[in-house]
């Protein structure tokens, strides 16, 4: 195993990767989320949350973190 919180990449990854979960599974409790996205469905933020978890997941997968 090695260093990884010195790759950039890898930090990126978890940051974007934690921001798309929050909005998974939190985006009809946080007021915010919901100004941000505007009062749209549900349905929009899972699908949004979901494609930013996945982005997050790639951006791990290039930093070598699941290697």
């Amino acid at each position: 195993m090695g260093n990884y919180v010195d790759n950039p990449l890898t930090i990126v990854g978890v940051v974007v990767f934690l921001i798309g979960m929050s909005i998974f599974c939190f985006g009809k409790k946080w007021i915010v989320l919901r100004l941000v996205f505007g009062d749209r469905s549900m349905f929009s933020q899972i699908f949004f949350g979901g494609i930013i978890t996945i982005f997050g997941l790639i951006l791990l997968y290039l930093s070598g973190a699941f290697n």
